[in-house]
């Protein structure tokens, strides 16, 4: 449950991860809204056929960063349907930071699943570096590194930079604009705006990009010296504004997934539910 968004996703671990989103809905929507959604969607995977649905998912997480109350609604909801709910479970992070209780779980969730993949891929032995760049109601670009210890892989959180994403800068300008129009957030705005509100779409889209290049290359700078060997993730909503900065600013190239917070929620549960041999 984001700032604008909620959805609810179904994660597998049979043959590897898998993360299919079921069901979304505005995150500051009515009880009503919630309940057509997450309702259908909690009854269409409990009539499918595949075998994990058969067995019964009874394990749920939740990542939140929005009201408190709906938070809270969600968890008697899921509760209510049999489960088992872990509210924005610990992430598994060693957290590099200060004030590591007022980190968003969608930041910690995010990096996780990008520390551990790279774990999977580059092997034992590795100690890869990773930057996770988030594109939504904020942009924000994370730091963190894994490494091998006595218990297993340590993955640990470095800290990052929060900015406000392209339908944030939008509303502001309009919000703060008394004579500016609304006007609707494009990604492929050219750069030369020939009209009010097409220089308005320029502000945001390219400014955007701008911003996405500056803070990757500044905060792997920080964390890491540079880029090199960085492995970059891209997620969130808004992606496709910061997709061409990413591009431009990792030329060997990045990882794009559009759930990675999913991935990393799923992730923390499996090792939960493995924990409890469930």
């Amino acid at each position: 449950m984001g700032n604008t968004n909620a959805s609810l996703a179904f994660v597998s671990f049979v043959g590897g991860i898998s993360v299919r989103v079921l069901s979304g809905w505005s995150a500051d929507g009515g009880a009503p809204e919630l309940e057509e959604k997450l309702g259908g969607a909690l009854r269409a995977l409990a009539s499918e056929n595949e075998p994990a649905a058969r067995r019964g998912t009874s394990l749920a997480g939740i990542s939140a960063v929005g009201a408190m109350e709906r938070e809270t609604r969600l968890v008697q909801r899921l509760e209510e349907a049999g489960y088992s709910v872990l509210s924005r479970p610990d992430a598994g992070l060693v957290m590099d930071i200060r004030s590591p209780e007022t980190c968003g779980s969608d930041r910690q969730y995010a990096m996780r699943a990008a520390l551990e993949d790279q774990w999977e891929l580059q092997g034992d032995g590795a100690a890869p570096r990773v930057l996770v760049i988030d594109a939504g109601t904020a942009l924000t670009v994370d730091a963190g590194r894994a490494e091998a210890s006595s218990g297993g892989p340590q993955f640990t959180f470095l800290g990052g930079a929060i900015a406000m994403g392209p339908g944030s800068l939008a509303a502001a300008m309009a919000a703060r604009g008394a004579r500016l129009p609304e006007f609707t957030v494009d990604p492929d705005a050219p750069a030369l705006g020939r009209s009010t509100v097409e220089a308005l779409q320029s502000g945001v889209a390219v400014g955007f990009r701008g911003a996405v290049r500056e803070l990757t290359q500044e905060v792997s700078a920080d964390a890491f010296g540079s880029l090199d060997g960085v492995a970059v993730y891209l997620t969130g909503g808004a992606r496709s504004f910061a997709r061409r900065a990413v591009s431009e600013s990792c030329p060997g190239g990045f990882h794009e997934s559009a759930h990675l917070v999913h991935a990393g929620l799923g992730r923390v549960l499996h090792a939960a539910g493995e924990s409890r041999g469930a």
